[in-house]
């Protein structure tokens, strides 16, 4: 007991310096807070995220190492930058909490605990992403820094976006916890954090609290996404989804206010980490920047005279774009551009989906019923704030981010509509809340004050109740690989086979030529460093003869069904010394390789069968 609260403890201190101590560090010295306890803290933990990015690209860029003493003393060295700041200028939440923003916190708090309730079932991160994410994580802490390649685990370069495992990284480090489990702590609390983002977002365009609180409840408690993200270890999506509306609000506050360098330096930051975090929030954060320049030069004439110098928005953008420059330029060399446009027809529509009826997976991904619900309030928001001068950039960002959607449309070269899909509930949640508010304000000309905001109560109420009873469950079965069972056995083979032992698996196709894991077995390398013979699905980092390597032989082995010549002549190609087998996942099953001359069973245990193949 007491050693849990010590770890506890411990882990609550790591996120605390992780997330929040650099940002709020920089808040309270330069960049200063505000009043606003809810949206200051999303600066900070946003801020901490950009930050951490960018020191560990700079380091990348430069060959240094990240020591732990040097980690130590510069976390030192913020805390003591970050209390001065705070007793001189009271600058990270101003000098006083309104009730408010201790109503917001307790409420974001809530929310902390309610995603990890959801996150209850899961032993290791779910589905396919958490198995490289553990990878990635683990080579940052083994070169202490970001990795050219992600040798010894895979023989592939390293150029995946990567805030989400740089802080991922340093709660490791900092909890003494392993990369998986840090892995699900870290992706909770970003997953939690994109609600006040939001709510940041909401307040700066409608500067009503009521709209941003509304879409910060919505987003926390109602809408499927981003609590269905568990289910997918979309974590690092998660960390552009929390710093893209950040970074939206600081321009937006560039072109609705006197000209600040504050707001630039902190929008040249949050830009470069947007772009740091996730490739799609980058590419959705410049349309929005865009709009809103183009918005100013057509409205305001002192935008189109003054100098870039003189602009927040435009030198700030820049400057993050290029704080980014030296990792967007390392993508393009091993994979092309980032983004691109392709004009797509029907016909053409089966190459990059797979999904047997796509339009359908599409319309699902919107639902359920709750979800299309407040896609029928947020369109009646879309049309108020398509009227309102102050909104009307969000609406017409709103409208591009469906029209990518649209699956015979123009389409982003390197996002799917689905990818895209699974982000409107950003513009949904705040054109829902002000929608809302807009109806309980006409209300409030028929009605009582307190009628009109007892029903505002209430409404939200029932929404936030209807979210918790059907996402309280939200993790799907069917991407949950690994159980306890498969836990203690990977413990087992770790301890009772050699280092290079290498084992085979069951797999299955996951999308176009992309083979995937069946169970458990498939983290065995992250792990314990013994290879599995399909790796990680970040082989697909690799060049166009690995990648066609691994799939063939991938889907040989997803065609195995027994004790057969075929079996043999596999397991001689790919050199497996061992096979690991969960409960009827895959093709080959354990009752298949009963009386196998070569193969002798040594761990039978839950369901779960480990194999040592003879040496011949």
């Amino acid at each position: 007991m007491e050693e849990s609260i010590i770890s506890g403890a411990r882990s609550l201190i790591a996120l605390v310096s992780v997330f929040v101590l650099p940002g709020g560090a920089l808040l309270a010295l330069l960049l200063g807070g505000s009043n606003d306890l809810v949206g200051s803290l999303a600066r900070a933990i946003g801020l901490s995220v950009s930050l951490e990015a960018l020191a560990a690209l700079i380091a990348f860029v430069f060959g240094w190492h990240i020591l732990p003493w040097t980690l130590i003393l510069l976390f030192i060295g913020l805390a003591i930058v970050a209390l001065i700041g705070c007793l001189r200028r009271h600058a990270l939440f101003g000098k006083t909490i309104a009730g408010a923003g201790k109503l917001g916190l307790v409420l974001f708090g809530l929310l902390l605990v309610w995603r990890f309730y959801q996150a209850r079932d899961l032993v290791l991160p779910a589905w396919v992403d958490s198995i490289q994410h553990a990878i990635i994580v683990r080579s940052l802490l083994a070169t202490r820094g970001i990795p050219e390649n992600l040798s010894p685990y895979l023989p592939v370069p390293f150029y995946y976006h990567f805030a989400f495992h740089t802080a991922t990284a340093l709660v490791t480090f900092w909890a003494g916890l392993t990369p998986e489990r840090a892995i699900l702590i870290t992706g909770q609390v970003l997953n939690a954090t994109v609600a006040i983002s939001v709510y940041r977002l909401g307040l700066a365009v409608s500067r009503d609290w009521r709209r941003a609180g509304i879409a910060a409840l919505l987003v926390g408690f109602v809408t499927q996404m981003p609590a269905y993200y568990i289910s997918w270890g979309r974590y690092p999506l998660l960390a552009g989804l929390v710093l893209l509306p950040l970074a939206m609000a600081v321009a937006w506050e560039t072109t609705h206010g006197e000209p600040d360098t504050k707001r630039g330096v902190e929008l040249a930051l949050l830009t470069a980490g947007t772009f740091l975090a996730h490739y799609l929030a980058g590419l959705l954060l410049a349309i929005f920047v865009t709009l809103l320049a183009v918005q100013a030069a057509l409205t305001d004439h002192e935008f189109r005279f003054v100098k870039i110098y003189r602009q927040p928005l435009l030198w700030g953008t820049i400057a993050g774009a290029l704080l980014a420059s030296p990792w967007l330029s390392r993508a393009w060399t091993f994979s092309g551009p980032p983004v691109g446009l392709n004009v797509l027809s029907s016909g053409y529509l089966p190459k990059i989906t797979y999904e047997p009826d796509y339009g359908s997976y599409l319309w699902y991904l919107l639902g359920p019923l709750r979800n299309y619900l407040l896609s029928v309030i947020a369109l009646l928001g879309l049309i108020l704030a398509a009227y309102r001068p102050r909104e009307r950039v969000l609406a017409v960002w709103t409208l591009a981010m469906v029209g990518l959607c649209v699956p015979w449309a123009i389409r982003l070269s390197s996002f799917r509509p689905d990818d895209v899909i699974i982000t409107l509930f950003l513009p949904m949640a705040f054109l829902s809340g002000s929608a809302l508010v807009s109806g309980l304000d006409r209300l409030k000309c028929r009605c009582s004050r307190a009628t009109m905001k007892t029903t505002g109560i209430v409404l939200v109420s029932a929404l936030c109740l209807w979210g918790v009873v059907e996402t309280r469950s939200i993790v799907n079965p069917i991407t949950i690989l690994a159980t306890n069972a498969d836990v203690r056995a990977i413990r087992w083979l770790e301890s009772n086979t050699p280092i290079d032992a290498r084992f085979l698996i069951n797999v299955t196709v996951w999308k176009s030529d992309i083979y995937r894991g069946v169970d458990g077995g498939w983290w065995i390398l992250p792990l314990t460093g013994r290879q599995t013979i399909l790796p990680p699905i970040t082989y697909n980092l690799g060049n166009d003869s690995y990648v066609s390597e691994v799939s063939e032989m991938a889907k040989r082995i997803s065609r195995l069904k027994g004790c057969t010549a075929e079996f043999w002549e596999v397991i001689r190609q790919v050199g497996a010394t061992h096979i690991y087998l969960g409960t009827n996942k895959g093709s080959l099953e354990s009752k298949d390789l009963v009386g196998c001359a070569g193969v002798d069973s040594i761990y039978a245990i839950d369901g779960i069968s480990i194999y040592r193949i003879q040496s011949n």
